[in-house]
């Protein structure tokens, strides 16, 4: 149950946009939270005897340091990550992962809208793309096998959508993103069930009518030059590909 929870909590944290991270020491460590767990999540680990015992981003090291101008006993932490420069997403040191469980595949299915042939034939994963003849796309609809996507769409000249769950073409609620003007930009984002590990993300990326395809985009990460986001505001999208790794 606590790795449960502790799971949920640091998903829906991810999921709102904030650096996650595990504070553990040795004892819940070893004896409460599980393998997956531990490699899951960036490990801030309380660990007062010399160097941590494992891969972590930041070690404390004692509870009764001094500080000038505090009274009382402070915290002291050594951080082997510089955040400087960098996302503030907490990232442990290399690792190489024990596999626990046996990888589930997910398969992601979606559909495009375009101005000039309407809604065309859903895709699965990578073995195509959705779009057709460089036709500006307006309308996005995208589901998953296993686990929740949301996803939302940002409107040529205009703005960002709401966020959608659905895939229902015929539901202009929450079937589909889009409001039938040209889009210039896509965020998809995966949401791993607790039954599969590790977890998941979504990988999509798009191309502009007439274009090359832009960089591959994660989930709503904005670390090593992504943006949050696929796409180039002003700049019609053509073609779109997802899938969940």
């Amino acid at each position: 149950m606590i790795n449960q929870m502790v799971n949920a909590f640091l998903s829906g944290v991810k999921a709102d946009g904030w650096g996650t991270a595990l504070y553990t020491n040795n004892d819940y460590r070893e004896n409460i939270f599980c393998a997956v767990t531990i490699e899951t999540w960036p490990i801030w680990l309380a660990d007062y005897a010399g160097a941590p015992d494992i891969s972590c981003f930041m070690q404390q090291t004692g509870s009764t340091g001094k500080v000038s101008g505090i009274s009382g006993n402070v915290d002291m932490n050594t951080c082997f990550k510089d955040f400087s420069a960098q996302s503030n997403t907490p990232t442990p040191a290399p690792v190489v992962p024990k596999p626990t469980t046996i990888p589930t595949a997910v398969t992601a299915i979606y559909r495009v809208r375009t101005v000039k042939h309407g809604w065309l034939s859903p895709v699965t994963d990578l073995k195509d793309y959705a779009g057709y003849q460089d036709s500006p796309i307006t309308d996005v609809s995208v589901r998953v096998t296993a686990g929740s996507v949301k996803y939302r769409v940002h409107v040529k000249g205009g703005g960002w959508l709401s966020y959608v769950t659905g895939y229902d073409i015929n539901d202009t609620n929450n079937g589909f993103a889009g409001n039938g003007s040209a889009i210039d930009a896509i965020e998809v984002y995966y949401n791993t069930p607790s039954g599969i590990r590790p977890l998941r993300r979504a990988k999509y990326r798009v191309a502009p009518v007439n274009g090359d395809y832009f960089s591959w985009q994660y989930d709503d990460e904005t670390s090593q030059g992504m943006d949050g986001y696929a796409g180039n505001f002003g700049h019609s999208i053509g073609k779109l590909q997802i899938a969940i790794e």
